[in-house]
């Protein structure tokens, strides 16, 4: 029995199909079918492997920087939110454990010989343009004032150490958020910006709560500026998403314009 098949009899395979719905991320097939897949060629693979990789790798790290502010909770006898933000990290292992399993369903795709071979892979559908299309006043040189290039290397410089194998960092290769140049990989980044966006707004929110315990009980250190800390870096994480997409969106209208004159809908 492969390790794919174990993590579905375990019941696995239902939580990623879930969280691939949540995400507006086409779900691979089950392991008695992935291998069948075409048109993957060996970079595309290598790309799923790292992206695997990275989300699993910030999933753990998610849980282990909660663990001061579970502390937090459970020493000032804060028990409601300290049980609540138990089932905030039960719910990152579920997605760690949800990417070893689509790990193992990558590991089960078979390269195309053919090195420009393109599977015929879902983008997805745009949601939630009223919210997500940038503002007027927003810019390339409004984000640039505000000090986004220093973030965007800040989190350039965390995506390496995570997505990057270190005999592949050690070669010199570097990230690219977009794999290939190409409208279907983009569109699919410009997606992924909306996806990153919503959930690190949805932590952003949260993580108000325990910055404002720690403000109001004057818990001064640690857990004042490591809370803080933390609210600071899921605020830029969705700004740096809107700069993202304020950098591709006009190129993204025009692919949409020219999908939708060809019937296509994205």
């Amino acid at each position: 029995m492969s390790a794919a098949h174990r993590y579905e009899n375990w019941g696995v395979r239902a939580i990623y199909v879930h969280l691939c719905k949540m995400t507006r991320e086409p779900a691979l097939p089950a392991s008695d079918q992935v291998s069948q897949l075409a048109g993957y060629s060996a970079a595309r693979i290598k790309a799923m492997e790292d992206g695997v990789r990275y989300f699993a790798m910030a999933n753990f790290l998610r849980i282990v920087i909660t663990l001061p502010i579970l502390t937090m909770f459970w020493v000032h006898n804060a028990f409601f939110w300290f049980w609540l933000w138990v089932l905030f990290c039960t719910y990152h292992a579920t997605i760690v454990l949800a990417e070893f399993y689509k790990a193992t369903l990558v590991g089960l795709l078979r390269p195309d010989p053919d090195p420009n071979a393109k599977a015929e892979e879902e983008i997805g559908q745009p949601w939630g343009d009223r919210w997500f299309r940038p503002r007027k006043f927003e810019s390339e040189k409004f984000y640039r004032f505000l000090g986004i290039e220093f973030f965007r290397f800040l989190t350039t410089a965390y995506i390496e150490k995570t997505k990057l194998t270190l005999e592949r960092r050690s070669t010199g290769e570097r990230v690219k958020y977009v794999e290939k140049p190409s409208p279907q990989d983009l569109l699919r980044f410009e997606l992924g910006t909306r996806t990153a966006e919503m959930i690190h707004g949805i932590m952003a929110v949260f993580g108000l709560i325990p910055a404002i315990f720690a403000l109001t009980n004057g818990l001064w250190f640690p857990y004042i500026p490591y809370t803080l800390w933390i609210l600071w870096g899921d605020s830029w994480l969705v700004l740096l998403q809107r700069y993202h997409r304020v950098r591709v969106w006009k190129t993204i209208e025009r692919l949409r314009t020219r999908l939708s004159r060809q019937g296509i809908t994205a």
